[in-house]
């Protein structure tokens, strides 16, 4: 018992310990953050990673003098758009749980005062964390008045961004939301016909049709026909449907305005309605006799029945009754409709009949409504869709893209047995179909363990098939199986030479899965580093070998490896040079190999600059080996080019943690008369932990540098405070 209670006071006493830590540390950041920010006086604002770094620590400092950085470096001349984009992801990551209230008003603060793209981004954010006041709800909707229109045909990305905010705004805030909404519906209804008429005569002088609203000039392309007129209003139905129970009180409003004469107020009725998903079930009735009286909102009034779901089958006599009238080719768009409302047999019937009739576009159609509908069950049967995938009709138009679809989309999740039904049938099949049925039936036996082995043997006689493309095909698909593939060996190991570059880079990844088992394939890897391909780029071909000479050295034979990468590294060309280093960071390497690394990176100093910018060449190669690349690096140091050194720089701050053995460099650095040399070795220099012999330089090279160097030591100060306040 007394042990348990001095546990328990000890405790204690190092939670008392660290809280007082964190408490100094907190005011010296306090104190250190406001004189640095002092110091950030500038025509061009605040930089990205200042601006980064500051926002990361905001938390330990009052927001208002950052704010007040921020909105300067806002509306500075030079700040272009990426620069204001920049801050909202520092603003994304500031949104945890200890940074929440800062970023909120930060962001608040952007949704309202800069331009509109930056504005939208802002908006978006906010949504994820659904804290509003009205002032802000009434500044939002406010641009999503009427007269205002441009704001939706300023771009779709932009319309789809302010539709999930106010969306997300309606789900958080939801008393006030339906008060403005209201009033905001009530001013839509106002400005309804004017903005209609200027729509249908935009419509017309592009060429397009009054009762669609969308651009259909035969000049323009599918993607650019935007619809213009209906964003606005689907968006209120779908504020509306994220209300809740207020929306039950936006439903007489509507319902009077499918009963007016003003064809107007219909419309823009209907439009409100798609939005409002199952929460309009309340109007089905009204939607059904407008569906009646005129036939133009046909389409419409069905994509609102559509959103409505089950509930909307009181619609069914109705739509029954047009589908009479309707040919086979028209009923079957009406499937997903159908589907909808619950009608799982009429929907069989349809696309039966479409499946058994002798029409290659119907059996296209019947065939993409069952991709749409493949996550359905009890539409068909296995037997069923046996039987219908045997039928010569549709095995001759397997070459259509829906065909195909429904094998590789359907089938093999659901039937992965009727897929293999087609094995027999091969021969009747068309040639392309027979191709790219190769991926069905390998996906398939992944799905089933049993049948690895039928498609492997059956794959196995493809490969001595006459046509080209069925050996490459077959051959792709056997370097998926691993072990399973293994009895095919030899046949592989014949076909290695002439097959195409897809397949040898297909056939190297499994051999590297058999491991010990491809000793057989490393006779045919050495040859292939000494062919010849004088119709192939030199580029693509020492590509090739360095590849080669990796897997080898993977598979076991490392001495034989070792001499041909070591050609790499020592080759005249500096493309073929960083091949190799891709590989190198990824093994071991012996004395002879980092040498030959070290002396390449001491001699080529474009290469090094190239090092430096891009982390997968020289450098990381040197980081793999440990302890061993620490001399090179100190060569490094002494190196003419002022590239090299900041790799031995970086190096050594990986390697050996140390300040002594990179001070020199980094004072080398400094001293260069390049601002971004100056800089970025100062950077170099913030990534460990700052002493107090270092601090006391840097505040001497503070009072005396330029701006730019002011500016990297500001950097390297804050990073090292990130470091130290987590």
């Amino acid at each position: 018992m007394i042990r348990v209670l001095m546990l328990i006071g000890c405790m204690c006493l190092f939670s008392f310990v660290v809280e007082a830590k964190a408490e100094k540390v907190s005011a010296a950041s306090d104190a250190q953050i406001n004189g640095w920010l002092d110091t950030i006086k500038s025509q061009r604002g605040l930089k990205h990673t200042e601006a980064s770094l500051l926002l990361r620590l905001h938390s330990k400092q009052a927001l208002g003098p950052l704010l007040k950085r921020l909105r300067v470096a806002v509306f500075a001349k030079n700040q272009n758009e990426r620069s204001r984009v920049a801050y909202l992801i520092q603003a994304e990551k500031m949104l945890t749980k200890q940074n929440a209230k800062p970023a909120i008003s930060l962001l608040r603060w952007l949704a309202s005062n800069t331009p509109l793209n930056v504005r939208g981004r802002a908006l978006r954010l906010l949504q994820r964390v659904g804290t509003y006041k009205e002032p802000v709800l009434r500044t939002i909707l406010a641009g999503l008045n009427m007269p205002s229109f441009r704001l939706f045909r300023s771009g779709r990305m932009q319309r789809g961004e302010l539709r999930h905010v106010v969306v997300g705004i309606a789900r958080h805030e939801c008393v006030q939301s339906a008060r403005l909404l209201f009033a905001f519906l009530k001013d839509a209804q106002s400005e309804l016909g004017k903005e209609y008429r200027w729509m249908n005569a935009y419509a017309k002088s592009q060429g397009g049709d009054e009762r669609s609203g969308f651009l259909q000039h035969r000049a323009l392309r599918p993607q650019q026909r935007v619809r213009l007129f209906p964003w606005p209003m689907r968006l209120v139905g779908a504020i509306l449907r994220e209300l809740g129970p207020g929306c039950a009180s936006a439903l007489p409003t509507l319902r009077k305005h499918l009963k007016s004469r003003k064809q107007q107020l219909q419309w823009g009725a209907i439009q409100v309605l798609k939005g409002m998903g199952e929460k309009a079930a309340g109007v089905v009735p009204a939607l059904l006799t407008l569906y009646k009286k005129d036939p133009r909102a046909h389409r419409d009034i069905e994509a609102v029945i559509h959103s409505i779901g089950v509930k909307g089958r009181a619609f069914l006599p109705s739509l029954t009754q047009k589908l009479k009238t309707l040919p086979l080719q028209q009923q079957l768009q009406y499937v997903p409709l159908l589907q909808r409302l619950g009608e799982k047999k009429k929907v069989h019937t349809l696309l039966h009949k479409g499946l058994t009739s002798k029409n290659a576009s119907l059996i296209s159609v019947c065939a993409s409504q069952i991709v749409r509908l493949r996550r359905e069950k009890g539409i068909f049967s296995t037997a069923e869709l046996l039987s219908l995938v045997r039928r010569p009709s549709i095995l001759s138009n397997m070459f259509h893209s829906s065909i195909l679809s429904v094998f590789s989309v359907y089938l093999k999740r659901r039937y992965p047995a009727s897929a293999w039904a087609l094995l027999k049938q091969w021969s009747s099949l068309p040639t392309r179909a027979q191709v790219l049925l190769f991926g069905v039936m390998t996906d398939a036996a992944k799905r089933k363990a049993n049948m690895q082995g039928i498609l492997r043997n059956w794959l196995r006689k493809q490969l001595v098939y006459k046509k080209g493309m069925f050996r490459e095909q077959a051959i792709q698909s056997l370097s998926l199986m691993g072990d399973v593939a293994l009895p095919a060996q030899k046949q592989l190991l014949a076909l290695f030479p002439q097959a195409s570059w897809k397949s040898k880079k297909a056939m190297l990844s499994l051999f590297l899965s058999w491991g010990k088992k491809a000793k057989p394939a490393l006779t045919v890897l050495r040859q292939e580093l000494t062919r010849m391909y004088p119709k192939t780029r030199k580029y693509v071909v020492e590509k090739w070998r360095v590849r080669v000479a990796f897997t080898l050295f993977r598979l076991g034979d490392e001495v034989y490896a070792r001499k041909i990468l070591l050609q790499k590294v020592k080759h005249k060309e500096p493309y073929i040079r960083h091949e190799a280093y891709r590989y190198l960071q990824k093994i071991r390497l012996g004395k002879v190999l980092l040498a030959a690394v070290g002396t390449q990176l001491l001699a080529d100093s474009s290469g090094c600059y190239a090092v430096y910018v891009r982390p997968h060449r020289t450098l990381p190669v040197l980081l793999k080996q440990g302890a061993a690349a620490i001399g090179v690096l100190r060569q490094a140091l002494a190196s003419k080019h002022l590239n090299v050194r900041l790799c031995g720089v970086f190096g050594l701050i990986k390697l050996a943690p140390s300040f002594a053995q990179v001070w020199s460099g980094v004072r080398q650095g400094v001293a260069q008369t390049s601002t971004r040399a100056r800089t970025q070795a100062l950077i170099a220099l913030s990534q460990v932990e700052l002493n107090k012999q270092v601090r006391t330089q840097l505040e001497r090279w503070r009072a005396k540098a330029k701006e730019d160097v002011k500016r990297a030591i500001h950097i390297a100060f804050l990073r090292d405070l990130l470091r130290t306040t987590k």
